[in-house]
């Protein structure tokens, strides 16, 4: 007899035999999404609810809502986007029953019961036999047998027995036969260096676009290390993820108890010593079973003799505390540390069920803080999940003098209006809590999106004194820290970190911070001269919210002056059809854009126009009379859009159904100003200024920026000079970068800072509004920057 040869099971191997191109996958998914389809157990439609439900409110995630990602996923078993809700939930299934098979497979090898090799057991059974096995999984299993009562608890994937069928049994068979292919011990799982192996498995069936809309970024391993790593741990630490997903966390947190107590306490001891300390919760049914088996398979060596023993994985609602799904075996008391990445979901994400059921707790720790405006209702602010999430953890799951340490967007420390209420750091009223530091991964990119992340660390009851000790982490070289093979010592070894001090813009409570390096002794001076409101607020561009309608080339300019355009269909997330129309010139414009600007430079080398549809005194649409009137083409052009054009979100939320179909945002009169300085919202700040062009096609005409461009309007060419000259300068640009957002450059940089206002009778104004328009003219003659900073200095000073 030949012996087999075994593989070792690996991150790698784990997805080429179930992954995305794997034939199991494909083959099992399909029959579970065809067996759903035909379900006839109400039992089947109690789990799928129940599972959308929790799920739906874990994530934030609208089933309604469609992308790309969405409908490739859907066509890739034959299905409509509008099953996306049911073809997650079978991929669900397919991803906890892999799992479930590896966890039951690691825990007979190192428990050695009576079933020996358990899948081998599995594949023993006679067909006809097979179905009842593993209808009785859930309450007789190898966890049964080893007294662990709570590995299928609230568990809503089980759905599949109560549809069999022969060709789920050959499929799940022939998953049964590929696992047994593996070394039974399965070597890269070992104890003392357990990593969450599932988790990219995950990441390959569900496409990262879906995943990301579903606020689900998984933290890589080495992060989670780190993390770990900064607990002061003594014996009788207790750890709690509240948002626990695949439990990254506390398998770090498992191996460091392993590592420090390991060798001086008996199994059992140990067992029960990592089961009372290391806890988490999540509402997420799939994240749930995963921590389960992660946390069982960190611990597996550990049980045999264990007795009655319980996973202390629970699925919980972590913000409403009552929402209890799985219920504890023993009481959940408070913890010395709340660690995690909670989820990253905006506030008009949120189920509207949620929003309901959340909205007294918004307000009760203070986090909706506008008033004004259209903003005034709650969400307003483009308010994060996340925030809610570390007040009511302090709050409900920390001791006195406890430390939570969580990821979070970086976002919430310098947004104006995100993260106002957040930076007051109270739970309620005289009872603080301290922001201890922060590390901010924003340039290493630890996920893989252009979400910006820093780690959080507080402390319950204490006050936050400034400056905070703020460290900017950034990359030596270039690797992927989103991996989650790469090592806790290569990331660390690829890592360059920055001291820097945060503390409030201003002397209001809730002020965005500044950020500036701790080495750099002149800038309390420096903040202390230029703190204070602005005479020159800044604006942004034209918002259209369909762009390709609204963005278009110039194809043929006739001689009665009409013109061939053809929209750019193509540009944006929403895609619309490209059609040629012959319009009136009368309301097009060249088009800037944000990466059109430089410093001293506006350089739109595409020739896009923008087509600007509203009024700027009523800063709506043109009336449909007038438009019929005097632009007849263009309003016939826009016709062809009209349905899509009032679906527009931002059209259903600044105006009225009754408003022109075709109303944009943000034109108004000063948008028409013959001077305007302009720079970008993304990227370095830089400033430019603009005038009347003439246009090859147009004529003379004012260039329109969008929404990704900020601007200043002038009538006065000294004083537009004279800002610019200020805020361009090496000296103003330090400030302004200790204020912006690591990717923003919004208006509110210039809204919180002191600039003069432009006198033409005083001699040094009307001085840097000379070198200025020099120095823009002849960027390479450093000498006028020099005279421009020395006098800068003076007028602040």
């Amino acid at each position: 007899m030949i012996k087999k040869l075994l593989i070792i099971l690996t991150i790698n191997s784990l997805t080429k035999d179930f992954g995305n191109d794997s034939s199991n996958y494909n083959r099992l998914v399909q029959i579970l999404i065809r067996n759903f389809n035909n379900r006839s157990a109400p039992q089947t439609e109690v789990s799928f609810n129940n599972w959308k439900q929790l799920f739906s409110e874990s994530c934030g995630y609208d089933f309604r809502k469609t992308s790309s990602s969405a409908i490739t996923l859907a066509k890739k078993f034959d299905r409509n986007e509008d099953e996306l809700d049911q073809i997650i939930f079978c991929l669900h299934t397919y991803f906890s029953l892999i799992i479930t098979l590896i966890a039951s497979e690691v825990v007979s090898f190192k428990t050695k019961t009576v079933f020996g090799r358990y899948l081998e057991f599995l594949l023993n059974i006679k067909k006809g036999e097979f179905v009842e096995v593993f209808k009785m999984m859930p309450s007789s299993s190898i966890f049964d047998h080893i007294g662990l009562k709570s590995f299928f608890d609230g568990d809503l994937f089980w759905w599949f027995t109560d549809e069999w069928s022969s060709s789920l049994e050959e499929a799940i068979y022939s998953i049964l036969i590929t696992l047994t292919n593996y070394e039974p011990t399965f070597s890269s799982i070992h104890v003392n260096n357990s990593k969450d192996v599932f988790k990219e498995l995950y990441e390959d069936l569900i496409p990262r676009t879906i995943r990301h809309d579903l606020g689900e970024y998984y933290t890589p391993n080495w992060i989670t290390e780190y993390v770990i790593n900064n607990i002061k741990l003594h014996k009788y630490t207790r750890i709690l993820d509240p948002s626990c997903g695949f439990g990254s966390f506390l398998i770090q947190a498992i191996n460091r108890i392993r590592r420090e107590y390991g060798s001086v306490m008996k199994e059992s001891d140990l067992l029960q010593l990592i089961s009372n300390q290391i806890v988490g919760f999540d509402l997420n049914p799939i994240a749930v079973i995963t921590a389960r088996a992660n946390y069982l398979i960190a611990i597996a060596d550990l049980i045999a003799s264990a007795g009655n023993f319980t996973i202390p994985i629970f699925m919980r609602d972590s913000i409403l505390s009552d929402s209890l799904i799985s219920v504890p075996s023993f009481p959940i008391e408070k913890f010395d540390y709340v660690v995690g990445n909670p989820p990253w979901i905006g506030w008009e994400n949120l189920p509207q069920a949620y929003r309901n059921a959340t909205q007294h707790l918004w307000k009760q720790y203070n986090l909706f803080s506008i008033k004004k405006g259209s903003e005034a209702r709650l969400g307003g602010g483009k308010k994060d999940f996340s925030m809610l999430f570390v007040h009511r953890s302090i709050d409900l799951y920390l001791k006195e003098k406890g430390e939570l340490i969580f990821l979070i967007t970086q976002t919430v420390f310098q947004s104006v209006k995100t993260g106002e209420g957040f930076r007051k750091f109270h739970i309620k009223k005289n009872y603080p809590f301290g922001i201890l530091k922060v590390d901010d991964l924003s340039e290493i990119k630890p996920f893989k999106a252009s979400a910006q992340a820093a780690i959080l660390y507080c402390k319950k009851g204490e006050i936050t004194n400034y400056p905070i000790k703020y460290r900017k982490w950034r990359k030596k070289e270039r690797i992927n820290f989103s991996s989650n093979s790469l090592s806790f010592e290569a990331a660390e070894k690829s890592i360059r970190k920055f001291d820097y001090y945060a503390q409030p813009s201003t002397n209001k409570s809730g002020s965005p911070w500044i950020i500036y390096p701790s080495s750099d002794k002149d800038f309390p001076w420096l903040m202390r001269k230029l703190t204070g409101k602005s005479p020159y607020l800044g604006k942004a561009g034209v918002c259209t919210w369909l762009n390709g309608v609204f963005w278009i080339q110039i194809l043929v300019t006739y001689p009665d002056g009409k013109i061939l355009i053809e929209n750019l269909g193509d540009i944006g997330r929403k895609k619309v059809p490209i059609i040629q129309a012959i319009i009136e010139p009368d309301l097009i414009f060249p088009l800037i854009r944000g990466r059109d600007v430089g410093l001293w430079t506006v350089d739109s080398t595409d020739n896009y126009y923008l087509l600007v549809t509203n009024d700027p005194v009523t800063r709506k649409g043109i009336s449909i009379s007038k438009m019929k009137k005097d632009y007849p083409k263009t309003y016939k052009y826009l016709s062809y859009f009209k349905d899509i054009l009032m679906e527009r979100s931002g059209y259903k939320k600044y105006f009225q159904p009754t408003d022109p179909f075709y109303s944009i945002y943000n034109v108004e009169q000063e948008l028409f100003a013959p001077i305007r300085l302009l720079w970008s919202e993304m990227g370095d700040f830089n400033c430019s200024i603009i005038k009347q062009i003439t246009d090859p096609c147009l004529g003379r005409k004012i260039q329109i920026p969008n929404n990704k461009v900020m601007y200043i309007p002038f009538f006065n060419e000294k004083e537009a000079y004279f800002v610019a000259g200020v805020i361009n300068s090496p000296l103003i640009k330090k400030f302004i970068a200790a204020k912006k957002l690591a990717t923003s450059n919004t208006t509110k940089l210039i809204k919180e800072m002191k600039i003069p206002k432009f006198n033409a009778e005083l001699h040094e104004h009307q001085q840097i509004a000379k070198f200025t328009k020099k120095w823009a003219n002849n960027r390479q003659n450093g000498d006028y920057l020099k005279r421009l900073q020395k006098l800068i200095f003076e007028i602040i000073n």
